[in-house]
């Protein structure tokens, strides 16, 4: 018995910061369909369609998710995204969001507010990189 304890703390030390570091991404929608482009699976997402990536939510119309461990996220129609770490908000007709980089992209009729001061910027386009 000692012995599985032991085997058991060992596999906890081992594996626990893989996953404490481990990144939350998740996506649900009223529809989801799955296609490959050029040989890449592309998944989209659409109908109250939402991504949540670590502290980034992200919902649209329509999200496109593809890349490497689905690294890019295109939002279409109605595109709202909150960086819960620092309290900013985006809203656009199109965004798009590179998970690894942590880039964000807005495209048309753009807007990025904070939350707690109200401050915001408008434009036809803006990006952000996460910091």
């Amino acid at each position: 018995m000692r012995q599985k304890n032991a085997v058991l703390v060992l596999c906890l030390f081992f594996f626990l910061p893989y996953f404490a570091n481990a990144e939350a991404f998740t996506f649900r929608a009223d529809g989801i369909t799955a296609m490959n482009v050029l040989s890449r699976e592309v998944r989209v997402l659409f109908g109250n369609a939402e991504v949540r990536s670590n502290n980034f939510l992200l919902r649209a119309d329509r999200i496109e998710i593809h890349g490497d461990d689905n690294r890019f996220i295109y939002c279409i129609g109605n595109a709202w995204a909150i960086d819960e770490e620092r309290n900013i908000i985006f809203q656009a007709d199109r965004l798009r969001y590179d998970r690894k980089l942590g880039i964000v992209r807005l495209e048309d009729n753009s807007t990025v507010s904070d939350i707690f001061t109200h401050e915001y910027i408008e434009g036809e386009q803006a990006n952000s990189s996460g910091g």
